[in-house]
């Protein structure tokens, strides 16, 4: 129908005399520095927050998808921290989704796959940001939580010009199926 089913919270700073700084420039300072938690956490809440105005606005509710920095994983009290704030904000967890890149998911496997099956459990689902750039290892892959591979625009732009993207691409997709 073309009806827009869900949306991704995106950050963007508005920098008073640069004008719009592109995420791109400013989130890998954020997590060289540490700040990338606490904007991460705000982030968050402000999605949950964002998706209970737009469910009391109109007459359909949208799934919400947050980007998690591979940082934010790292943390300790990411997992608790999240919980919190999800069940705060009374949202139904069904309908957030975490993604998550190649590179975030292997950089600490095991605390990765830890935190997404205990999020997992409140109903969140996670997808694999940007697949095909990063080296992840599909034994590792499939034992997580994942309900979605977002195949990178690399692979996508050329797809229907380029047979080699388009056989990439089918296999990718057949991956994710499997």
């Amino acid at each position: 129908t073309g009806d827009a089913v869900g949306m991704e919270a995106l950050i963007r700073w508005r920098h008073p005399t640069r004008g719009l700084v592109s995420p791109a420039e400013f989130i890998p300072v954020a997590e060289e520095n540490g700040l990338i938690m606490p904007i991460g956490y705000w982030i968050i809440q402000q999605a949950c927050q964002d998706m209970l105005e737009f469910d009391q606005s109109n007459n359909k509710t949208m799934d919400v998808a947050v980007n998690l920095s591979f940082r934010q994983l790292q943390d300790k009290m990411f997992v608790d921290t999240a919980t919190r704030i999800i069940e705060q904000s009374g949202i139904d967890a069904t309908r957030l989704e975490f993604e998550l890149t190649e590179t975030a998911v292997m950089s600490s496997y095991q605390q990765t796959h830890d935190g997404m099956m205990a999020l997992s459990k409140l109903g969140i689902t996670f997808s694999l940001d940007d697949f095909g750039t990063g080296f992840s290892s599909f034994a590792h892959i499939q034992q997580l939580p994942i309900s979605a591979l977002k195949v990178d625009r690399s692979f996508i732009k050329n797809v229907t010009n380029n047979p080699d993207d388009a056989v990439i691409v089918k296999a990718m997709i057949n991956l994710a199926h499997n």
